[in-house]
């Protein structure tokens, strides 16, 4: 439960989680449609650059004489391997074969698979409670990898929905591996650099890809632009600014929201079919990422930088 103190002193800062959330949900979707015009990896590049861009740009404004990274520079460089560079390419790989409702319900492993490697690192105790939400959850995205949905032209159900889970776990070793850093620098000019230490890597992965649109593209022009300012550089810049007025395990409760939104978008934009398996699936990682984030008293959830943030 929010503290109803918590929410009538920060409500912009709800207000606004909630559209992170609508944001990060409309991205699977907008995704499909800017296929029709670009090739995957050409999605890929253009994000890296045009967040990197973005969050550089603020992060330099905003934290003046902060944004250098000194001895973190190796650290963000591997940080952004596994936080963008991979988490990115697998998704938009992955979303290509598979479909926006399996990719929305995907994302919900990240919280989980998060507090998995933080018991690795040493970061969060073994409790029976969350590790019973571990292994729900993963018997969840076992399901929705077999789900065998199809997503349209060049589909490969299985392949597709093995990259989707496999970004959700890059993106949760992304996460353990930055909080020590994130002590030391905001957590704006960490996402930044970590965009912008991925360009090379995802532009030499998109070597040979066609970066412009195929043919008359407005529809995959307009929804590689939505993906660009909104569920990308928006929402990063908005995640930072409610970590200042908000608990991060606040922010983290957000999560549950974006299956259901994206499900709802899926099924209403691209008339995607829902198959059982799928909504199986997507319950048993929603119970695991309850069970796994549920706060201990005086504790706070060992998802608190991961639940915003999943895409």
């Amino acid at each position: 439960m929010i503290p109803r103190r918590v929410l009538l002193t920060a409500a912009p800062a709800h207000v606004l989680l909630v559209l992170v959330q609508l944001f990060f949900a409309t991205f699977p979707v907008a995704g499909k449609l800017a296929f029709e015009g670009f090739d995957p990896l050409a999605v890929a590049i253009w994000r890296v650059l045009f967040g990197g861009s973005v969050l550089f740009a603020l992060a330099v404004r905003i934290h003046p004489g902060s944004w250098r990274l000194g001895p973190h520079l190796r650290r963000t460089f591997l940080l952004s391997l596994f936080g963008v560079s991979i988490n990115q390419i697998f998704f938009i790989e992955g979303l290509q074969r598979s479909t926006a409702v399996t990719a929305g319900f995907m994302m919900g492993v990240i919280p989980v698979a998060t507090y998995g490697f933080a018991l690795l690192a040493g970061q969060e105790r073994l409790r029976p409670g969350r590790a019973a939400g571990l292994v729900t959850a993963l018997a969840g995205a076992m399901l929705l990898i077999g789900s065998g949905a199809v997503g349209g032209e060049g589909s490969d159900p299985l392949l597709g929905n093995a990259l989707l889970f496999c970004n959700s776990i890059s993106y949760a070793l992304y996460l353990v591996l930055a909080r020590p850093v994130l002590k030391e620098v905001p957590s704006l000019v960490l996402t930044a650099w970590t965009f912008v230490l991925a360009i090379p890597v995802v532009a030499l992965a998109a070597m040979g890809t066609a970066w412009l649109p195929r043919g008359p593209a407005l529809q995959p022009v307009g929804a590689l632009a939505w993906i660009l300012i909104f569920p990308t550089a928006l929402n990063y810049f908005l995640i930072s600014w409610a970590l200042v007025r908000l608990p991060a395990s606040v922010i983290a409760a957000y999560i549950y929201l974006q299956p259901a939104l994206g499900l709802v978008l899926a099924v209403w934009l691209l008339g995607e079919a829902v198959l059982p398996a799928q909504i199986a699936g997507g319950l048993l990682v929603m119970v695991g990422i309850w069970l796994t984030s549920r706060r201990r008293a005086g504790g706070a959830s060992p998802q608190a930088e991961g639940g915003a943030v999943a895409a």
